[in-house]
């Protein structure tokens, strides 16, 4: 627990700012209007949508999945050794 706090410490800063760094860059594509527009905005927009869940289930669900499967672990490990020592 104490390395998936250090590494969410050490990696938020960065994941955030390259999120929205491509963010802002992809907004003027996004919101364009002109010949050819149309599809290039539907690009644009799921380009946005992919990362900023991408950037949500980086920071969240993975190290979320990563402790459940742990405790998982850690719990039938300890059903086991408590099952042979009865």
């Amino acid at each position: 627990k104490a390395a998936l706090l250090e590494a969410t410490r050490k990696r938020f800063r960065p994941i955030v700012m390259t999120t929205l760094a491509m963010v802002v860059g992809m907004l003027p594509i996004a919101l364009a209007q002109g010949a050819g527009a149309e599809w290039k905005n539907g690009i644009a927009w799921v380009i946005i949508g992919g990362l900023i869940s991408s950037m949500f289930l980086t920071l969240i669900v993975v190290p979320l999945v990563f402790v459940t499967i742990t405790n998982c672990e850690l719990r039938i490990t300890n059903c086991g050794k408590t099952i042979r020592n009865s």
